[in-house]
């Protein structure tokens, strides 16, 4: 076999640790693993190779999510703790590594995606240039590849499991520099891998240049320090909610209804603030209690469009606290403000003593709240 010496220095570096390795590797959270690349995985009924899949952890996510997933690992200890740990239907195991992975091929089949994390950097170069060619028989027509390079020796106290550096064309490498930390955030393998993710489909070319592929597309992954706004995921969402309900709640709260540990949940609300998704918190407070007695709705039509008609009046509008809501709207009418006052005078009072004297207003139409059965909600996410 094309580099077996090196495939089976690494395949006995992760035998040996296996039974510490497994809860380690299937704590750690899928969504937060794959975050880069989440909107790239497939959908449900769609065929996917997880080559290197260790402990399961990604095909049982997968699966859960109606993907069919074979999951190639090579490592006896690792398939038996995923079978056991992540069992579904829609998974099948099979002791299969590349460069070869002759029992996949075997089966016939062809994947929408081919998952390799963590994976080819162990490949030996020339091992590398074989395997690149059985990646694009197994791929489906119009398929893609997901993997993960690491880039430099591992962090101090790692296991030194062998890597190697990937081989790829200097042009497309130069477009691959910035890195992703896919190690647990938390530290428990204390082993962050520094890498790369590259997304292409498998009908490619020049990236790596003696494989004779076609490169048509690169995705390249920023470190956790970019803060560019990235594709929600399941448990993004629901760490919304769950803030729009209650944004006083803990890192430690969060955990619990999210299923992570207090420092995932906090990142990803950190991740979120910074991202722009949370502008900020504030409280609710109860309008009966502090003498508001009179919600309403105002539509106000201005006299003519210039713009300084628009800027004028919506500097009276950001002055005044009784206004505490309002939209420019299509129709007949220019603006649509929410309004509260103590009482129906002080609502008479706002439109005839301030908003119909400005020179701007020709027209104020109110509408008052008699009852509002469903409060403000939080947005959907």
């Amino acid at each position: 076999m094309i580099g077996g010496d090196a495939l089976h220095a690494v395949l006995q570096g992760y035998g040996a640790p296996a039974p510490d390795l497994i809860p380690r590797y299937d704590a750690l959270s899928v969504p937060d693993i794959l975050f880069p690349v989440l909107d790239l995985l497939p959908g449900p009924g769609a065929h996917l190779l997880d080559i290197g899949a260790a402990t399961g952890r990604d095909a049982g996510w997968l699966a859960a999510r109606g993907v069919r997933v074979l999951a190639a690992e090579p490592v006896a200890a690792f398939r038996r703790a995923g079978q056991r740990l992540h069992p579904s239907g829609l998974i099948t195991w099979a002791d299969d590594a590349l460069p070869g992975m002759p029992r996949t091929r075997a089966t016939g089949l062809r994947f929408d995606t081919v998952l390799l994390n963590g994976v080819w950097h162990h490949l030996p170069p020339a091992a590398q240039d074989a395997a690149m060619p059985v990646l694009r028989a197994l791929a489906a027509p119009g398929g893609r590849a997901i993997l993960s390079l690491r880039h430099g020796p591992p962090a101090p106290g790692a296991r030194p499991f062998p890597a190697l550096p990937c081989r790829t064309d200097p042009g497309d490498g130069a477009k691959c520099r910035r890195h992703l930390d896919l190690a647990d955030p938390d530290g428990a393998l204390k082993a962050p891998i520094h890498t790369v993710l590259r997304i292409f489909p498998p009908h490619l070319a020049r990236s790596f240049a003696r494989a004779r592929l076609d490169m048509r597309k690169i995705r390249t992954i920023s470190s956790p320090n970019d803060r560019s706004p990235r594709m929600l995921d399941e448990i993004d969402t629901r760490l919304l909610a769950s803030l729009q309900k209650n944004g006083h709640l803990t890192a430690h709260e969060l955990g619990e209804v999210l299923n992570l540990s207090p420092s995932q949940a906090g990142r990803r609300r950190q991740r979120l603030e910074a991202e722009g998704y949370i502008q900020g918190y504030s409280a609710r407070l109860d309008p009966a209690r502090l003498g508001l007695a009179v919600q309403a709705f105002l539509q106000v039509q201005l006299n003519n469009h210039p713009p300084q008609n628009g800027d004028g009046f919506g500097s009276l509008v950001r002055t005044r606290p009784d206004i505490v809501g309002a939209w420019t709207i299509t129709g007949e009418a220019d603006y649509l403000l929410r309004v509260y006052c103590a009482d129906l005078p002080a609502l008479n009072r706002l439109i005839h003593e301030v908003l119909l004297p400005h020179p701007t207003v020709t027209r104020v139409q109110s509408q008052i709240v008699m009852d509002q059965p469903k409060r403000d909600a939080p947005l959907p996410t």
